[in-house]
């Protein structure tokens, strides 16, 4: 088992792959060097007045409906995305067919009896196999994790490519399998704060960001039946409301803001795929929009907004009905101001990316509330 868990850490780095696409037009690598070198120097001598400049910071009493009108106009927004290319030393369909990783990868992070020390103060009947266990489960967890996270950057725009590349990850196994693991850290709930029981909380935050890659991936797959459960390819089921109740759940219990900001991306994947029904949708829908006035992690605010907006920015879906329905408008509308009071906390000489990311989701709320209300007339 050791030498598996050495080979999934080599693997877990050829999985990963990504890097950020070069813009087009840059220069050679000492230029850009000095551009970021240059970059820093400009961000290191703001003020903290000077980093918010950007956000009209002399006009701190500014009403939401100001805020509103002073956004860029709606048609100028950007789409969000991050342009990547993909980097590893094997071929992904490698990876996906000949290897057939993502099963293995699935059936190395089920879980065992003998997976984590008892809850309780008997030991483990083999401490040596349980700590090399735990390992083994998280190694094949982040492999596969990295593997998905490659597969979602390398979708293909065109529906059928994407189907085909889709068609060749299991991608009911590995949901199914990673709940099965969720729920059964969660049967405990007591044993994520215990001592000597740290690997369970990393274990359960790489399980729900592999259930994130397949509600990318593959959403359009999930068919809910008449019973309450969905399925996928109608004979097997995969995703029930007690899982998505585990998503709602998840910013709560886990720790680290990425595993908590995956949570909130899978259920926006829920909430919009071409199958889901407009109960479902007002579900998700509304646990979204209620978090925006409760949550007080700026990230995980973020990713809310950013995920209300793209649920609910085709008015022609059928499920549309609940955003107007549900008054989630005036909602967004009333929180402009606070979502830009959050944004300009964030210090951009100590986390540059989430402040313009901040910026960003800012800037598209206002867009978004002006193409809603223009919708309206």
């Amino acid at each position: 088992m050791t030498t598996v868990v050495v080979g999934l850490e080599i693997l877990t780095g050829v999985c990963a792959g990504l890097e950020d696409a070069e813009l087009e037009g840059e220069g050679d690598g000492a230029a850009d060097e000095a551009d970021s070198e240059f970059g820093d120097a400009i961000c290191a001598s703001l003020t903290p007045d000077d980093d918010d400049e950007a956000m009209d910071e002399d006009a701190d009493d500014i009403s939401d409906e100001a805020l509103i009108e002073k956004g860029r106009d709606p048609t100028s927004a950007p789409n969000g995305s991050t342009q990547h290319k993909v980097a590893t030393s094997v071929t992904l369909s490698h990876l996906l067919t000949t290897l057939s990783l993502p099963a293995r990868l699935t059936t190395l992070a089920s879980l065992h009896s003998l997976s984590f020390p008892p809850s309780s103060a008997m030991p483990s009947i083999h401490p040596p196999t349980t700590s090399i266990l735990s390992v083994l489960h998280l190694r094949a967890l982040e492999t596969l994790n990295n593997l998905l996270l490659t597969v979602v950057a390398s979708l293909p725009e065109e529906p059928t490519r994407r189907s085909q590349i889709a068609g060749v990850i299991p991608v009911d196994q590995v949901w199914t399998s990673n709940f099965g693991t969720i729920d059964m850290l969660l049967s405990e709930p007591q044993a994520l704060s215990q001592k000597g029981q740290e690997l369970r909380i990393e274990v359960l935050e790489m399980a729900l960001g592999c259930t994130w890659g397949c509600a990318k991936i593959a959403p359009e797959a999930l068919v809910r039946c008449e019973s309450g459960t969905v399925v996928v390819n109608a004979d097997m089921q995969t995703l029930s409301d007690s899982q998505v109740k585990t998503l709602m759940d998840g910013p709560q219990v886990l720790r680290g803001d990425l595993a908590k900001t995956r949570c909130v991306d899978t259920l926006g994947a829920l909430a919009s795929r071409q199958t889901v029904s407009v109960e479902e949708n007002k579900v998700i829908g509304g646990w979204l929009v209620s978090q925006i006035a409760s949550t007080t992690n700026t990230e995980l605010l973020i990713a809310i907004l950013n995920a209300v907006i793209d649920v609910y920015s085709d008015e022609t879906r059928p499920y549309d009905s609940v955003f107007v329905s549900e008054g989630y408008l005036d909602v967004l509308s009333k929180s402009v101001g606070r979502v830009r009071a959050e944004v300009r906390k964030i210090d951009r000489r100590k986390n540059l990316q989430l402040r313009a990311v901040g910026e960003e989701v800012y800037e598209n709320l206002t867009a978004f509330i002006k193409y809603r209300r223009a919708l309206r007339r």
